[in-house]
This record gives C-alpha cells, sequence and structure tokens, in this order.
C-alpha cells in the first residue's frame, strides 16, 4: 500500500525505497529495516574506488555532489578516502594510489595515518626517500598527540633508515 502510494505521487527528487522483509517477526524486522534505511540513506557514503582513480579532483566533485544532495557539508571523510586509494594500490594502480595518498595529505595535514599509507605506497614502488620523509612526518604527528601507534611508525621509519642504508 505504501509502495503504491509512493509510486504515484512521489515528490519530485524523493529518493526512496521499500523492501519486504518475508519471513520476520515485528522485533527483528525493526532492527534490519532500520538499518536498511541508514544503508540507503547512506548509500553515498563510501567513495568509489573508480572516483577515486580520476584524481583529487574527481573526489572533490563526488563529495561536493554529494553535500547537494543532502543539503549539507559532507566533506571529504578520510577513511573513504584512505580505504579507496588502498584499494586502487592492491590492484596494482599505483600512480593514481599515490595520487589519492598524496590528496589525503593535502585534506588531512595533521594525520599520521596519510603520512603513513603515503610512506608504504612509496616503499611499495622503491621511493625510498619519499617514504621516509612521509614516515617521519607521521612519527613527528604521532608524538605530538600521544599517538599510541608511535612505535608503529617508528618501526617503519627505521625500516625504511636501514633498506636505505643496506642499498647504499
Amino acid at each position: 500500500m505504501l509502495r503504491r502510494l509512493l509510486e504515484e505521487s512521489a515528490l519530485s527528487g524523493l529518493s526512496w525505497e521499500c523492501v519486504i522483509m518475508e519471513g520476520e517477526e515485528q522485533g527483528p524486522v525493526l532492527a534490519r529495516g532500520l538499518f536498511a534505511g541508514l544503508r540507503f540513506i547512506f548509500r553515498g557514503w563510501k567513495l568509489p574506488v573508480e572516483i577515486a582513480a580520476g584524481g583529487p579532483d574527481a573526489i572533490k566533485k563526488y563529495y561536493e555532489r554529494l553535500s547537494r544532495d543532502y543539503g549539507f557539508e559532507t566533506g571529504i571523510p578520510e577513511q573513504s578516502v584512505l580505504s579507496a586509494g588502498s584499494s586502487l594500490f592492491w590492484q596494482g594502480k599505483r600512480k593514481e594510489a599515490i595520487e589519492v595518498f598524496q590528496f589525503m595529505i593535502e585534506e588531512y595535514p595533521t594525520s599520521p595515518d596519510a603520512f603513513e599509507i603515503l610512506g608504504l605506497a612509496y616503499e611499495e614502488e622503491n621511493q625510498l626517500e619519499q617514504a621516509k620523509k612521509a614516515y617521519e612526518t607521521a612519527v613527528k604527528l604521532a608524538r605530538e598527540n600521544s599517538d599510541r601507534r608511535l612505535p608503529r611508525f617508528e618501526e617503519y621509519l627505521a625500516n625504511i633508515k636501514k633498506k636505505m642504508k643496506d642499498g647504499e
């Protein structure tokens, strides 16, 4: 009945979805319905990898459109960019991934995560000097913020220094 009403008279621009949850009792259907509703509402929140592959301008445009769609400034979620960049990296699209990680540093200049992931990407590409600089910044930021991951960042830095020394 609700579905028919929406099909016949939904407001222009209204985005909706109707899902029948067969075999559920009242209690569980409320929880499943709430979860399904939240997934529907925030379906665009995760940055698609193919958008990230288009670089910083594509990422900015994506979240500008999302902001317009939601009617408020969404910002660019750090974890979404990190996830999409990581996916690109492991798909072998290293150049695009590094570009996404460099964008993360512009957007999140105080995030040790952004510098860590950039360092890992540079190291994998054997750009050791750039990796060292990224790790140094991650260590610096972690120290400034008493980040519990400081030992991990220090280990990356020590390993890259050793790698550089051994390679000379």
